[in-house]
């Protein structure tokens, strides 16, 4: 499982409370515990707000198609990515989170948060 994310907190950008280490960890660990599961697309765009109090809001798939595969990362995105450090612009505002997921040919996941 390769995570990309964009580190640090950026002035603007709401980032999550999370350890990437360990999203990772847990992502691995999930992803082997689906297997075998339906998929109908291999890569996802996955659209949220994070409101002005760091939380994310409901979940939208941009790109993809619903599967067995696309629920499990949104239910994984729901409960290990919900936390978030409001964007930092001087002022509280709302953001929008967009994650990509991809299956890739070498049975890996990549997850990252744009």
């Amino acid at each position: 499982v390769k995570i990309y994310s964009f580190g640090p907190r950026i002035a603007g950008q709401a980032t999550p409370k999370v350890d990437i280490a360990i999203l990772q960890s847990k992502l691995n660990e999930k992803y082997k515990l689906w297997k075998p599961i339906a998929i109908a697309d291999s890569a996802l765009f996955i659209k949220a707000i994070v409101n002005k109090e760091g939380a994310l809001g409901t979940l939208e798939i941009e790109s993809g198609r619903e599967s067995d595969f696309t629920k499990k990362v949104l239910e994984f995105i729901r409960s290990e990515v919900s936390s978030w450090w409001p964007a930092n612009t001087g002022r509280r505002v709302m953001y929008q989170a967009t994650f990509f997921v991809r299956l890739d040919k070498d049975d890996s996941i990549t997850f990252s948060v744009l």
